[in-house]
């Protein structure tokens, strides 16, 4: 039986989680949640990751994983990223340009969040987009009743 859309889809998303926490063996640290930020054009890939052990927001270079092996991480995952969009197409379908992957190390959860908003037209580079949402979760790590105070 031939694999459909979302088998695909499903299979190229582990592989990226699968990556980024391969850099992690051998790491001295209890990482909780993995965060994998993807975006993806005709003319720009981006790529980046970063983690929260307990309250903190941390990168791979906190973390003593080798630049090199970051790179490979980096390198992989703007491949993957341009893997997922040429699935979009192939199958019909307009990719995403922005992807966000939430992985939860301890629980094995997954979540994954897809955006159709082009950067290219607006003032944002995924850059600054990434490191906003690095912003925001290390702020609710810091309080993370924040979002219940609000309602």
């Amino acid at each position: 039986m031939a694999e459909v859309f979302e088998d695909k889809l499903m299979n190229l998303q582990e592989r990226i989680v699968s990556t980024c926490l391969e850099a992690l063996e051998g790491i001295d640290a209890s990482v909780d949640t993995t965060y994998i930020y993807g975006y993806w054009t005709k003319s720009t890939v981006f790529f980046n990751v970063f983690f929260t052990v307990g309250n903190s927001v941390i990168g791979y270079g906190k973390l003593g994983v080798a630049d090199d092996l970051v790179l490979q991480v980096f390198n992989h995952g703007k491949d993957d990223i341009r893997e997922i969009a040429d699935l979009y197409v192939k199958n019909d379908r307009k990719p995403p340009h922005q992807y966000r992957f939430v992985y939860g190390n301890a629980t094995h959860s997954f979540d994954a969040d897809y955006s159709f908003d082009d950067l290219e037209k607006s003032k944002k580079g995924p850059y600054e987009v990434f490191t906003a949402w690095k912003d925001k979760i290390a702020k609710n790590n810091q309080n993370p009743y924040a979002n219940e105070m609000m309602l």
